[in-house]
């Protein structure tokens, strides 16, 4: 789990970065939820919440 959460966290500076480069405004929703390490708990439990779901599908 900490290499997906490596991951994510590589890639939101990656697009910090590119953002930056491009002159791009930061002021978007999305770059705040995805900038702001406060957030990022919940992301990471949703993001566990998802994956469990698709492991263990409701059964009819």
């Amino acid at each position: 789990m900490d290499l997906e959460n490596e991951a994510i966290r590589n890639g939101r500076m990656e697009a910090d970065v590119a953002n930056k480069e491009e002159g791009e405004e930061e002021n978007s929703v999305g770059d705040k939820i995805y900038s702001d390490d406060e957030n990022f708990p919940l992301l990471e439990m949703t993001w566990n919440i998802f994956n469990q779901a698709q492991e263990h599908p409701l059964k009819d």
